[in-house]
This record gives C-alpha cells, structure tokens and sequence, in this order.
C-alpha cells in the first residue's frame, strides 16, 4: 500500500496530525528548523478513475473565438493560460453549449468554479 499523507497509520500522516493538533492548542512556540523540511517524504496515490469530457476541447476553441481568444475579465490575450468555464457546471447540463461558455484566465476561472466571483444576470463580474 502507497504510503499517503492522508492515512494517519503512516507516520507523515502521523506527524502532520499531530503538528495541526498542536496548532489549534496553542501549544506550538516554534516552527520547525528549515533543515527538518528537507526530508518530507512523497510519492504516489492510488489511481484514480476519470471520465473525460467528450468534447472539452472543441468547446474550449470555439468559446476563445467567441471570446476574440481574450479572457472575459481581464482581456489577458496568452491563450495558455486561458480556459473556457462553463457558466452552469457541466454536471448539471452535461452539454458544451457555447451560450453557456466564458472565456477565462485559469486563476479566475478556478474562483469561479469555487464560488469566490460570479456573473450577474446582467453580466457584471463581481
């Protein structure tokens, strides 16, 4: 079994339960040598299974088109660093309708995706 940070059988998952634990007491008066960060140990986890959106990729292209390739709020023009969001999330219209597109800088459309900024019903960013 991979080792995992998350599994408190392991001692990094241990260590780190044990040093958040100490956070929240207050019992923590120093951090830790910088020396000590060099040994944390990595990995991988378990496999996980995705299911890839069937026809992300075009939707991208044509939403940048639409978008003149420039983000709808910061008029950032790198198209790496673009990404078309999906107004309403894919899983509850499982469809890449164009009208329901917006052509994003990666940072923002991240905030979006959590919550953090929306689009009124008036199209204002806020």
């Amino acid at each position: 079994m991979p080792r995992n940070v998350n599994d408190l059988r392991a001692e990094i998952g241990r260590t780190l339960w044990t040093q958040v634990f100490d956070r929240l007491r207050g019992t923590i008066v120093s951090e830790p040598r910088p020396g000590s960060w060099l040994d944390i140990p990595g990995g991988y986890g378990d496999p996980v299974p995705v299911k890839p959106r069937v026809g992300q990729g075009i939707f991208r292209t044509v939403v940048a088109d639409v978008y003149g390739r420039q983000c709808a709020v910061t008029r950032e023009k790198a198209f790496p660093a673009l990404e078309a969001a999906h107004i309403r999330p894919f899983k509850e219209e499982p469809r890449h309708y164009v009208r329901n597109g917006l052509l994003l800088r990666s940072d923002i459309h991240k905030l979006f995706d959590a919550g953090y900024v929306t689009v009124t019903p008036d199209y204002q960013f806020e």
